[in-house]
């Protein structure tokens, strides 16, 4: 017959046993959820790097479109005078001028032109072509000054034969002085832009009109006034011989109508 105590000690130690395999298994379980839980989290983590970094590079991308195709400050070119001096040179397509500005000074420039006399007549329209015009003006002001159908001519300067019946041979011929004065401020308004041959760029141009009241004292036969339309071609240049960014490159002088 089998032995009480060793029955109960037995059973106390498989007790045991089962108490400790209770308890491994316990831990396990809590070493496991632990373990999944940190995974959760790194994963969590993860995801959340994983989306800074894409949200990082989509900022980058729009930055270095942004840079790609925003428009860069446009160069400084810079032009020296006959004295040394540097001057910004402002593109001739901007409209760098003071509109106010360049119509009186165009006004002023086409009174002036006819400021003329049979006395010391080359001087006076050598300053006059040297003041205002362009050297496209300059050849437009000496077409008005030399255009003639007469048969007859005249000497003038270094022997130079003219037109009688151009507006300086009259001058010449007829001992006239001319002046002039403005009837009304001009119209001024901006027209087709120009290209320049060379360079391809485009030129800004204006186009001035306005009545003139034009005074003609011809030697002993008396003075007369007739009212004429003068109207001229403005262009930029960024030449510092004109001060206020333009210069005239077409002159004509009608009659009024």
């Amino acid at each position: 017959m089998a032995d009480p105590k060793k029955i109960a000690k037995n059973a106390e130690k498989v007790a045991a046993r089962a108490n400790d395999t209770i308890k491994f298994i316990q831990y396990t379980q809590q070493a496991l959820i632990q373990s999944l839980l940190f995974q959760a989290e790194t994963i969590t983590s993860q995801r959340k790097t994983i989306k800074m970094l894409i949200l990082s590079v989509i900022v980058l991308s729009i930055g270095l479109v942004v840079a790609a195709t925003r428009e860069m400050p446009e160069a400084q070119v810079y032009g020296r005078d006959k004295n040394g001096h540097f001057y910004n040179l402002v593109p001739l397509n901007k409209n760098d001028v003071h509109l106010t500005n360049i119509r009186i000074w165009a006004e002023t420039c086409v009174i002036d032109s006819l400021d003329l006399s049979f006395i010391n007549t080359l001087n006076r329209i050598n300053k006059i072509l040297n003041s205002c015009f362009s050297d496209q003006g300059k050849k437009s002001y000496q077409n008005w000054l030399l255009a003639g159908t007469s048969d007859r001519t005249i000497s003038f300067s270094n022997n130079s034969e003219i037109y009688a019946d151009s507006e300086l041979g009259m001058i010449i011929e007829d001992e006239v002085t001319l002046n002039a004065s403005p009837k009304s401020p001009g119209r001024l308004r901006e027209i087709q832009p120009i290209t320049d041959g060379e360079t391809g760029e485009s030129i800004k141009r204006w186009e001035l009109t306005f009545s003139i009241l034009l005074r003609k004292q011809e030697g002993l036969k008396g003075s007369g006034t007739s009212t004429k339309v003068a109207k001229v071609i403005m262009s930029r240049t960024n030449n510092p011989a004109f001060e206020y960014g333009v210069s005239i490159d077409s002159y004509s002088l009608s009659s009024s109508r």
